[in-house]
């Protein structure tokens, strides 16, 4: 399944549930899905996750996660790179990521502000621990400093980056990819940005 410019939003089920086969999921969003975000599980899923917007999927007191869960039982070569996975809830697992994977490198990603049990600061609130890891990544508890255009209630929400972000030019771990969301070249400076959007000055 290839999903590529596309929205999925506000299913009272998840966004996507990958159990086989090849997921591939490009400049697109995922967003406000009760039952989460993106679920690749299965031994014979292999997946390629870039450019995307994850957020506010899932629930404090049902969702088993939020933005995202791998459970898949080797790394491969899957991609999960330049993604914005922000504002996600769970009630066990991740608000943010879960990934039981060992020895996977996802790098480049902002998540942040992602809750477990209704709480940010808790552990595995934003990534499980465990073998996954994210080099250059932008990995907290609130959004201070990432400089959303617009993360807050009410909506419309926008993670795209403003001027002065954290994210910005702090892509330093190498992947071959050349464009973000909107199809805007990376680097727009001297690196790339992390996350979803690259920010691109008016």
């Amino acid at each position: 399944m290839s999903l590529v410019h596309t929205t999925l939003d506000n299913n009272p089920g998840g966004g996507i549930l990958a159990s086989g086969g090849s997921l591939t999921v490009s400049q697109s969003t995922i967003s406000n899905n009760h039952g989460g975000g993106i679920s690749a599980n299965g031994g014979n899923v292999t997946f390629d996750i870039t450019n995307t917007f994850v957020y506010r999927n899932g629930d404090d007191s049902t969702s088993l996660f939020g933005g995202l869960n791998i459970g898949i039982t080797t790394a491969g070569s899957n991609r999960l790179a330049f993604n914005t996975i922000v504002d996600n809830k769970a009630f066990i697992g991740s608000g943010g990521i879960a990934c039981g994977l060992t020895a996977f490198m996802a790098p480049n990603n902002i998540i942040a502000r992602n809750s477990l049990a209704g709480n940010t600061g808790s552990a595995n609130a934003q990534v499980t621990a465990g073998g996954c890891s994210y080099p250059t990544s932008k990995i907290q508890s609130d959004v201070n400093g990432l400089a959303f255009v617009h993360p807050d209630v009410p909506g419309p929400f926008s993670y795209k980056l403003m001027a002065g972000s954290a994210a910005i030019e702090q892509a330093t771990t190498p992947v071959a990819i050349d464009v973000d969301n909107e199809g805007d070249t990376r680097p727009q400076g001297t690196q790339k940005d992390i996350g979803a959007d690259a920010y691109k000055p008016e």
